[in-house]
């Protein structure tokens, strides 16, 4: 073995003469194992002393196959050095001045280089498996079929790169700054990244992309990414593992190939990430297993869902506006809140209570702002909880519907039949009642201030705490067959309830 820095400066000489792939030993010295071997014809005398002391000036030295295991060469200079050959597996390198240096098939294998800085260095063929590169600036180096398997690149700087087959397998790519580099041929299977920075032209792999600072295609690891609101589209996804991986507003279509893991309720479907709060506008899911999925928050805009199967899937908040559901399997699905208009074709099922009705899906929780149902046949329907702001019903058949807590800012109601409905709970301002038959109903609790109920059909209608503060109620009809029922919470001015008969009195002014 030779010395290494911090020993007593001997002068050893490493002669190795190859004779039939085998190493023979001089007279005088054992023979060096060349790491890996290469083949001469002649006999080289390399001294492989090592100065003592901190930051060691190596410029110009031929350490050629020299066997520096574990040498400490922190802070050195090995400018123009050739340390080809050499066995530098675990050696100390930090902050060491690389410029011109050779390490042409050297062994790297787990080397600390931190913080090294120099251009045209050459990594040809080198083992740099387990290196830590982290923090480097690298201008021009060859690195081509250099194996850097598991190396750490975090924060470091390459620029100007064109490689050959490098295999950067299981590489720390984080917060890596690429300039001018050209990664098409490289081997980018398990790498880790983010914050990766790009200053100039950057090449990657077919199917592979940078997408908000990671690297991503077949085999990335790229747990806990934040992509959100990121197009995944056409990248290979095959064997990646996005464990905890932040995915909502992601677009996608043609993904090839299923990740290792994804996160908790997400999954490809079809070329298409699927799961709560992604974006799948005009997606293609025609025939689409979903049963698994969670479509909670989804904007399936213009989706093609014909003949796919959501059994039991939630879509809770989720929007549908335009969506193909021609034979789509829609038994125990969760639609509360979400919102719907120009609907295509007929589902196979539809999940209790709910009906579709003038391209809407109707039913109760479901978001109907600014829905056109004018005129339809919603008799006995359930809409608790449902959304009317801005709804047109006007002339639509709704009596005897549930309609608790629904919101009615500034819905249409106007020339509806709502004989019996249950209405209490609900609320909004501005909503018209103009012409309604409201027989019956149930107002209680019902919040409908500066409402309309001109020539409103009020007979028999519960009305206790019913706030109906700045209503018109000019025209308005009771107690013909039956009594208003209740205590009203407010009226306008000028209005009571006496004995069940709703009065107007006379304002005296003075």
């Amino acid at each position: 073995m030779f010395k290494r820095a911090g020993s007593i400066g001997a002068t050893i000489v490493a002669a190795a003469i190859l004779t039939g792939g085998a190493a023979v030993a001089s007279d005088a010295h054992p023979a060096v194992p060349a790491t890996p071997e290469r083949s001469t014809s002649a006999t080289s005398a390399v001294d492989c002393t090592l100065p003592e002391g901190s930051n060691p000036n190596l410029v110009g030295r031929n350490l050629s196959g020299c066997d520096l295991a574990g040498a400490d060469l922190s802070g050195a200079n090995l400018e123009n050095t050739d340390l080809s050959y050499a066995n530098l597996m675990e050696a100390d390198l930090q902050r060491a001045k690389v410029r011109d240096t050779n390490f042409t098939d050297t062994n790297l294998a787990n080397a600390k280089m931190a913080h090294i800085v120099g251009p045209h260095a050459s990594f040809q063929g080198s083992n740099l498996t387990g290196a830590d590169l982290s923090a480097s600036h690298l201008s021009a180096p060859n690195t081509t079929n250099a194996d850097l398997t598991g190396a750490d690149f975090s924060n470091a700087t390459l620029d100007a790169l064109a490689t050959t087959n490098m295999n950067l397998t299981n590489a720390n790519l984080r917060g890596i700054k690429l300039v001018g580099v050209n990664l098409s041929e490289a081997n980018l299977t398990g790498v880790r990244s983010g914050d990766v920075m790009t200053l100039a032209s950057v090449t990657l792999p077919t199917d592979w992309k940078l997408i908000n600072g990671y690297l991503i295609g077949a085999g990335a690891k790229i747990e806990g990414a934040d992509l959100q609101g990121q197009d995944l589209g056409g990248v290979d996804l095959t064997g990646a593992d996005l464990t905890n991986a932040k995915l909502g507003g992601v677009r996608s279509g043609a993904i090839q190939g299923q990740p290792k893991s994804m996160p908790v309720d997400y999954t490809v479907v079809n070329g298409y990430v699927v799961g709560p709060e992604v974006k799948l506008t005009d997606a293609n899911l025609h025939g689409a297993d979903l049963r698994a999925s969670s479509l909670r928050m989804v904007d399936l805009r213009g989706a093609d869902l014909s003949d796919s199967n959501l059994t039991g899937v939630s879509l809770l908040g989720s929007n549908l506006r335009g969506a193909n559901i021609n034979g789509t399997t829609l038994a125990g699905a969760d639609a509360s809140h979400i919102s719907t208009g120009d609907l295509t074709g007929t589902p196979d099922t539809l999940p209790e209570d709910l009906r579709l009705v003038n391209g809407y899906l109707v039913g109760p929780d479901v978001r109907l702002d600014h829905a056109d149902l004018a005129g339809v046949d919603l008799q006995g329907a359930k809409l608790d909880g449902a959304t009317l702001s801005y709804t047109n019903l006007e002339g639509a058949n709704l009596a005897n519907a549930t309609m608790t807590r629904v919101g009615i800012q500034d819905a249409n109601f106007k020339n509806a039949n709502m004989t019996g409905v249950d209405l209490s709970h609900s609320g909004g301002s501005n909503a018209n009642f103009a012409h309604t038959l409201l027989r019956g109903a149930n107002l209680t609790d019902t919040f409908a201030i500066y409402s309309d109920f001109r020539n409103a059909e009020l007979s028999g209608v519960t009305i206790e705490g019913a706030n109906l503060a700045g209503a018109h109620l000019e025209g308005a009809k009771s107690g013909n067959p039956e009594l208003i029922i209740g205590n009203v919470a407010e009226l306008p001015a000028g209005w009571i309830i006496a004995d069940g008969l709703l009065v107007h009195q006379s304002v005296p002014t003075n």
